[in-house]
């Protein structure tokens, strides 16, 4: 099916009792998620989440690297 238009929003859900998030694209043509507050309507980009991966790496001291081979543990 072919899209009607390249700036489609889409609504994700809500965070909480009064606002929702939405799909949407910024100034520069990238994917952004917003929280939209219902009663004003402003939304505010929410920052993309770090994996744990990501967390565990920036947490290892400097010069410490991580090969393919390498277990994560979950806790």
């Amino acid at each position: 099916m072919p899209q009607r238009g390249g700036n489609q929003v889409a609504i994700m859900g809500w965070t909480d009792d009064t606002h929702y998030q939405i799909r949407n694209f910024d100034s520069d043509k990238n994917l952004v998620i917003q929280s939209v507050d219902i009663k004003t309507g402003k939304g505010v980009v929410i920052p993309p989440a770090n994996p744990n991966g990501k967390l565990l790496v920036q947490a290892l001291p400097e010069g410490t690297t991580l090969s393919m081979n390498d277990v994560i543990s979950p806790d």
